[in-house]
């Protein structure tokens, strides 16, 4: 796998004719995008591990991996707040490193009713990065590890850092690619915009 810095033009939703350049790390292998079925209805059953499985109907809906502490992780962290701000990076994205800094502070800052996580789509592939990463940054949010093809079957991705906003169901609410024009502050406005909704 290979990347290549770049500048690439987004138009969000919100925007619609409003061109915003953002800086993005671009994948350059072709993955198919892989379609999820949203009419699934809400499931809940018990695993193994004694650990609450929750099966929700939205794109992330499906969750079940480890954080970077080995801690399981699944959909159920999406019912606990109306917007959850993830964040998906790796290592080896300059962009996604340069904004952590704020990140760490914005996860200590995130408007009532939403919370931060992360996913490291290259956890498994380059697990000391990360390690240093997390330790070097004093990154207290969770981390969760997935490699790129489990994120590119949730969703399509073009770039890093790619940001979804999912809502209590798994839905993608809206996503953003790169880091936006303004700093990590874009990122507390959408969430806020995603909450008065």
């Amino acid at each position: 796998m290979s990347a290549e810095t770049g500048t690439i033009n987004t138009t969000t939703t919100e925007q619609k004719n409003v061109e915003e350049k953002t800086s993005v790390e671009i994948v350059s292998d072709n993955t198919e995008n892989t379609t999820i079925d949203s009419s699934e209805k809400i499931e809940t059953e018990k695993s193994e591990d004694s650990d609450v499985f929750v099966e929700l109907s939205g794109e992330f809906g499906k969750l079940d991996v480890q954080d970077y502490y080995g801690n399981r992780v699944t959909a159920k962290i999406f019912t606990e707040y109306d917007v959850t701000m993830v964040n998906i990076f790796t290592t080896w994205c300059t962009w996604c490193i340069k904004e952590l800094p704020d990140m760490v502070k914005l996860a200590d800052n995130m408007p009532e009713g939403s919370k931060l996580i992360s996913i490291c789509a290259d956890a498994f592939d380059a697990p000391d990065a990360l390690k240093e990463i997390i330790e070097q940054y004093n990154v207290g949010f969770p981390v969760l590890k997935m490699a790129e093809k489990q994120v590119r079957d949730i969703h399509s991705i073009i770039g890093y850092p790619t940001t979804f906003y999912v809502g209590r169901n798994g839905e993608i609410l809206d996503m953003s690619i790169g880091m936006p024009a303004e700093g990590v502050s874009g990122y507390r406005s959408k969430v806020e915009q995603l909450l008065a909704k």
